[in-house]
């Protein structure tokens, strides 16, 4: 039941910031954003003594120059003397930007989606799905005044409940973005 009541929180949550946009978006011609992402992910102690390395592809909508709907893919693996770990991830995220300096662009974001955790050690492969949670704190780069290139920077929380059991886990990335179309 508990599951229940974040998605449907989660959700209302993800279309008031669509919603919110909505108005502004008349105003600004809207663009994509593709990237990938690299990084390090501290697993939840109950899921794995190990870190874990990830990979992320992103792709997004901007409607205006304030906020991004983007989806986001990802892989986590990790070993630790049980074995090992394999964290997948595909999520929906809303993403809020701001611009602080011409070339900086600090955002938050909040997403909901599914993950999919496997393992596999003494003879042994088990996995399970469930839905996911995330939030975070970034910042884009833009490498010129144009803003089609950037790094990006970004740490999160994430939270999943396979196995019937509520994990957290931690994550630090960075990345390159491309934005398609008109200046940002």
């Amino acid at each position: 039941m508990q599951a229940r009541n974040d998605i449907t929180r989660w959700s209302i949550a993800l279309l008031a910031a669509g919603l919110i946009a909505l108005p502004v978006a008349a105003t600004e011609k809207p663009g994509v954003e593709l990237g990938f992402d690299v990084g390090h992910v501290n697993f939840d102690s109950e899921v794995s003594d190990d870190d874990a390395t990830a990979f992320g592809l992103r792709g997004g909508y901007h409607f205006n120059k304030w906020f991004l709907l983007e989806g986001q893919l990802g892989t986590a693996s990790g070993h630790d003397f049980s074995g090992d770990s394999k964290l997948n991830t595909m999520f929906v995220n809303s993403v809020f930007n701001f611009k602080v300096h011409p070339r900086v662009r600090p955002y938050l974001l909040a997403g909901v989606g599914r993950a999919n955790l496997e393992f596999t050690g003494f003879g042994l492969k088990v996995d399970d799905t469930d839905t996911a949670y995330q939030m975070a704190a970034g910042s884009r780069f833009l490498f010129s005044d144009t803003g089609r290139m950037s790094a990006r920077v970004e740490v999160s929380r994430m939270r999943e409940g396979t196995f019937s059991e509520t994990s957290n886990h931690t994550n630090v990335t960075t990345g390159l973005s491309w934005r398609l179309g008109r200046k940002s």
